[in-house]
């Protein structure tokens, strides 16, 4: 009896192993450029669910077991303890809020189950499309002076204003919670929202900080 329970403790690691696997995998966007802080989520689903269509709700069977961002080469590696062959495994890159979505595509889910089932490891790759109208909006961009003035920030970080008017003392861009005001030569002015704090200076101050953020690494 002894000797069958030190057996046992010997083999349960090697089970646990045994039900594990690693991915490997790497982002790029279509120029071939690696996209490093790209989000990647570790999705388990039971078997026989399918993953949700893009801009669909999340099922409520998916579990999510971890995520990781891309490193500065856009590599990411994750680990796997189910058992893959009473589940089905994906990988899916972008769902977060900080995903840039005017500048890139979120690309479909990825499964990877087959591949740990044979191997316990996955190599993926994730080439990242160009979202709709980023050609036009970079090039939008690119004639007021780019991402380094005041209007090419406020571009890069919302997109097309819904509404531009302009008066004998400048330009007003209209979006949904904001309003940018700009002077003939193209310098913020003032910023207004739904609070008046969002107004004057100071207003301007906190949009041109937290928009500098928004430019990312990928003009």
């Amino acid at each position: 009896m002894a000797l069958f329970a030190a057996f046992c403790l010997a083999a349960a690691p090697m089970a646990v192993f045994g039900d594990s696997g690693k991915i490997h995998g790497q982002v790029f966007d279509r120029e071939g450029r690696p996209l490093s802080g790209a989000f990647v989520e570790l999705i388990e689903k039971p078997t026989g669910i399918v993953l949700p269509l893009p801009g669909r709700e999340r099922s409520s069977q998916e579990r999510v077991v971890s995520r990781v961002s891309t490193d500065e080469a856009g590599f990411f590696q994750l680990d796997f303890h189910g058992d893959p062959k009473r589940s089905r495994v994906f990988l899916r890159v972008g769902r977060n809020g900080t995903w840039d979505r005017l500048r890139y595509l979120s690309p479909d889910g990825r499964d990877v189950t087959e591949e740990l089932r044979r191997a316990k490891t996955a190599y993926v790759t994730f080439l990242i499309e160009d979202a709709p109208g980023w050609s036009e909006l970079s090039r939008g961009i690119a004639r007021v002076g780019g991402v380094g003035t005041d209007r090419g920030r406020v571009l890069r970080r919302h997109g097309w204003p819904s509404e531009v008017i302009d008066s004998a003392d400048g330009t007003e861009w209209r979006y949904a919670r904001r309003v940018y005001r700009f002077t003939e030569e193209g310098k913020l002015l003032e910023v207004r929202g739904a609070s008046s704090r969002d107004g004057g200076q100071e207003g301007r101050d906190r949009e041109m900080g937290s928009a500098s953020v928004a430019d990312g690494t990928h003009p």
